[in-house]
Parts: structure tokens; sequence; C-alpha cells
């Protein structure tokens, strides 16, 4: 971990938003299989698909992914280390992004809309915002505070 250059976890990270997409079940005719997507989405200019938005809440919430390799895909949870063991322990849910992810702004920041299901509770839906942070996306922090956990030091305002 210690020898990893911030050019190393943007690769990493548009890895895990590429293999994510490409193992989902979509049509292979999944535009982000085409290199100019990929270039686009790496370089911050396209959004991350759905399919590979639901792969990285996998990993999120996945209890043998290291705290490490999950902060890389959240924005500012280095601020808390200890909000994916406090997601886990909120109980079962499932997350479902939905189609189609839509970019505000090239290089800083897209919208998608998520699906949240829990037992015994209702479905919740929300319109989640996506950073485009240290050349790459991350799931935007004021996504997880509120449909993941409740109590965590990344979720305060900075003064």
């Amino acid at each position: 971990m210690a020898g990893r250059t911030r050019y190393g976890w943007r690769v990493s990270i548009a890895a895990t938003f590429l293999v994510a997409a490409c193992g989902a079940d979509e049509p292979a005719n999944d535009p982000l299989l085409s290199p100019d997507h990929q270039d686009a989405l790496a370089n911050g200019s396209a959004a991350p698909p759905a399919s590979a938005l639901n792969r990285v809440m996998e990993i999120i919430v996945a209890p043998k992914v290291s705290a490490a390799e999950k902060i890389a895909l959240v924005e500012d949870s280095d601020a808390d280390r200890d909000v994916f063991t406090k997601i886990a322990d909120q109980g079962t849910a499932t997350y479902r992004f939905i189609a189609p992810t839509t970019l505000a702004e090239p290089n800083e920041s897209a919208r998608a809309n998520v699906e949240v299901h829990r037992t015994s509770a209702a479905v919740y839906r929300a319109e989640i915002p996506l950073i485009y942070d240290e050349g790459s996306w991350k799931i935007g922090k004021a996504a997880i505070c509120p449909l993941l956990v409740t109590s965590s030091p990344m979720c305060h305002p900075s003064p």
C-alpha cells in the first residue's frame, strides 16, 4: 500500500469502475466498453454508469474488503476509517443505482439515482452526488452520510 502513488490510485479506481461495468448484467453494447468512453470516464468527462456504481457499493459494504481500498471510493472517508464498519453494523441493506447517471460539471461532479432496500423499511430513493477527485470518480460523502450512516466525523461540515 505504501508504494502506491497518487497516479496508482487513479488507475486502480478507474479500473474498479471499468471492471465493475464490464462484469455487469448489461448488454454487450454498453458504451463503457468503447475505448473513447473508457478515456472519458478516466479523465472525468463522462459520468460512471449505474452498473459500475453498483459494483462500487458492493465493495463498500463487503466485510472482507479492507478499509483502505474502500476509502479510495468515497469522498473524504479517510476522516473516519471506521465508517465502513458502521455501515456494516446497520444491518442488512441492498443498494441499487438506476440509470442514467448524469454529468453535472465535467471533471467535477455528476448525479446518480439510488434505491436503498432495508429489512422492514420502505424503499428509500435518492439522487446522490458523485465527485471527481484527484483523477477519479468517488461516491460523494453527501450520499454516504444520510443513506448509510448518521454519526461519523466525515459527515460534519468543515469549520
